[in-house]
């Protein structure tokens, strides 16, 4: 009599998804395992891109895996493009199922046509560079939830464009914005839950009592973060704590009082 010693094929998987999620390095290793744990992991390892010259993730990302496993890719992050690579929208065309984008580049009108045909909720950008609106353009902030200004706003006509994002809940702008935007905004886009105003730099000490002392800038929803932009984006891609969740907690704890 002979006794099987597999393991349960559920478990194998899980087992082999923790492995991955342990050590992505170890990702080619782990697909040349057998047929079954390649279809299992493939999915996982390549959930999150980073697109940038100093280190690209996952490492030896190059153009012919982005059109091979693009279909995977759910959180994209493109902040500069490595030599021999193509522009930015031949990449972001190959993964057109990214719910979570962050443009760092150089807005040019075959980006933003490659932009608006995927199905996002997340996005980081600097709308300002996204040229007029259009239908298609409105379409796309219709389903925004999520959006980190890169860049700063100066006066009410630069940012009246989030005007046309009807479910947006969470916003991001930089500390180089004119101050009396935020009770602006919080007025005009009363579905706002939470409002950061954000530095990306370790030397920038953020401090709300920077603002006014004006019962406009006591608003519970706004929320002084500093943070380090890659890696805070890696964080939240990966479901871990990022700007985004630490201010739901911030305000929901003064809230609660």
């Amino acid at each position: 009599m002979t006794t099987d010693a597999r393991f349960p094929l559920e478990l194998e998987r899980i087992i082999f998804l923790m492995a991955l999620q342990n050590r992505l390095s170890d990702a080619p290793n782990l697909f040349s395992v057998a047929r079954r744990v390649h279809d299992w992991l493939v999915p996982k390892a390549f959930e999150v891109v980073v697109l940038q010259h100093r280190q690209s993730y996952p490492i030896g990302f190059t153009k012919d895996k982005f059109q091979r496993y693009g279909k995977h890719v759910r959180h994209l992050l493109i902040s500069s493009i490595p030599v021999g690579f193509d522009s930015a929208s031949v990449y972001i065309s190959f993964c057109p199922h990214v719910q979570n984008l962050a443009l760092w580049t150089g807005h040019n009108p075959t980006e933003i046509e490659a932009i608006i045909k995927l199905p996002l909720t997340h996005l980081s950008v600097n709308i300002d560079r996204m040229g007029p609106l259009s239908p298609p353009l409105l379409h796309l902030f219709s389903m925004i939830t999520h959006l980190d200004v890169v860049g700063s706003f100066f006066s009410w006509d630069e940012c009246a464009s989030l005007i046309h994002f009807p479910i947006l809940t969470h916003l991001a702008i930089f500390r180089g914005s004119l101050p009396a935007i935020v009770p602006l905004i919080l007025e005009q886009l009363p579905q706002i839950q939470v409002l950061i105003w954000r530095g990306n730099s370790p030397d920038e000490k953020l401090k709300e009592s920077e603002f006014p002392e004006s019962s406009s800038f006591d608003d519970e929803r706004l929320v002084c973060i500093e943070c380090e932009d890659c890696e805070d984006w890696l964080n939240g891609a990966r479901g871990g704590q990022d700007m985004w969740r630490f201010a739901e907690s911030l305000v929901e704890s003064r809230r609660e009082g």
